[in-house]
C-alpha cells in the first residue's frame, strides 16, 4: 500500500483528537491538544505530520522543540518526536518508521542539532529509534506508593501550598541556579511556565519544611487517581537525600501515589529505594551533524561534544517530558 507522510499546518482539531482518542482511549480534548501541539517551549511550536495509505488517514505524530543547555557550549536546538499513533487498521505497515525518517529530515531542515524521543524500553518504538541512529540515555521512572507500615516519620514534614502565580518566580530562580555539569533543557520563565505549570492537569507548588527548616520545593501535577512530581528542588543548603525522603512523606500525608521521572543516575538511586514501582525507560538521542548518526562517530568527536563530554549526563524530571 502506498504510504506517504506529510507535514500539515491546517489539519482540523477534530480529526487530530479523533485519531489520538482512538489510539489512546481517554487521551483528552482541546485543552490537552493545545498543550501538546500549540505551546512554545523551544522557540518553535510543534510540527504535525500525518501518514496516509492510499489517501486514507493512517496516523499522526508531532515534532516539538527544546533548547538544550550544555555544560561546555551554547544552547542547542533539540527536536523531539512524540504523540505518535497509528490507527489499528494500518499497523504493521511501517508507519512509525516513516514518521521517524520524515521527522529526522524536518529536524535537519530547521537546524536542530539533536533529535530524540522519550520512550519505554518495552515499546517497539525504542528499538526503531535505535535503528534510526539514536543512542540510549537510561531513565528511571516509577511511583512512590505510601508504605502504611512506616508512616510515623511523615509527621515531621510540612507541605505548604503556595499561590502559584506568586511562587513561580521564586521556584524558577531555585531551579535555574548552576547546580550540575549535565545537559538539560533551557527555559525562559515564560517557556518554563508553558511547559510545567500551565499544563492540562491542575498543578500546585509546595514549600517543603521539616521542623523550622525549609528543605526545598515541589511542583506537583494533580490527577484523579495519582500525583505526579513534575519538579522537586532542594534549597541551596540541602542535598537531594532530604528532598527525596520528603517525597515519600508527601505520598504518605496525601495517601496517594506520587509518580516521578529522572535521568540523573545519583537521583535515580535515591528514588528507586522508595517503596513503589519502577519502570525502565529511555531518552533516545541522536546528534545531527552532517547527516551522520552518533553511532558512526567516536564519543569525543565534535558531534558528541555538542552535548557534553559525557553523553549520558542529562538532568531532566517529569515536567520536562512532552
Amino acid at each position: 500500500m502506498p504510504l506517504e507522510v506529510e507535514h500539515v499546518v491546517d489539519l482540523p482539531k477534530e480529526r487530530i483528537l479523533a485519531v489520538l482518542n482512538t489510539c489512546f482511549p481517554g487521551w483528552g480534548g482541546e485543552r490537552e491538544l493545545a498543550w501538546v501541539f500549540e505551546r512554545t517551549c523551544g522557540n518553535r511550536v510543534a510540527d504535525v505530520f500525518v501518514a496516509t495509505v492510499n489517501g486514507e488517514l493512517a496516523g499522526l505524530t508531532a515534532l516539538s522543540y527544546r533548547q538544550v543547555l550544555t555544560p561546555n557550549g551554547p544552547a542547542r536546538l533539540m527536536a523531539i518526536i512524540g504523540s505518535s499513533c497509528t490507527l489499528p487498521a494500518f499497523r504493521g505497515h511501517g508507519v512509525f518508521t516513516a514518521f521517524v525518517e520524515r521527522t529526522q529530515a524536518r529536524a535537519r531542515e530547521v537546524g536542530a542539532h539533536l533529535y530524540g524521543a522519550f520512550v519505554l524500553k518495552t515499546n517497539a518504538s525504542y528499538s526503531r529509534m535505535l535503528a534510526a541512529g539514536c543512542r540510549d540515555v537510561p531513565v528511571a521512572y516509577g511511583s512512590c506508593i505510601p508504605d502504611r507500615k512506616v508512616t510515623g516519620f511523615a509527621a515531621d514534614y510540612r507541605f505548604t501550598r503556595l499561590d502559584t502565580k506568586e511562587a513561580v518566580g521564586a521556584f524558577f530562580q531555585a531551579r535555574s541556579r548552576p547546580h550540575m555539569l549535565a545537559n538539560r533543557f533551557e527555559y525562559s520563565l515564560e517557556t518554563w511556565v508553558n511547559q510545567t505549570v500551565n499544563r492540562p492537569e491542575p498543578t500546585q507548588i509546595y514549600q517543603v519544611d521539616r521542623g523550622n527548616e525549609t528543605l526545598g520545593y515541589f511542583l506537583v501535577g494533580q490527577w484523579p487517581d495519582k500525583l505526579r512530581m513534575l519538579e522537586m528542588w532542594p534549597v541551596a543548603s540541602r542535598g537531594w537525600e532530604d528532598i527525596v525522603r520528603a517525597l515519600h512523606a508527601f505520598a504518605v500525608q496525601q495517601a496517594n501515589v506520587v509518580e516521578w521521572y529522572v535521568t540523573d543516575g545519583g537521583l535515580q538511586r535515591l528514588l528507586v529505594a522508595l517503596p513503589g514501582r519502577q519502570l525502565e525507560g529511555s531518552l533516545v538521542v541522536q546528534v545531527l551533524s552532517e547527516g551522520t548518526s552518533l553511532r558512526q562517530r567516536e564519543d569525543r568527536s565534535p558531534a558528541a561534544t555538542l552535548v557534553g563530554e559525557s553523553f549520558n549526563s542529562w538532568f531532566l524530571q517529569s515536567g520536562d517530558r512532552i
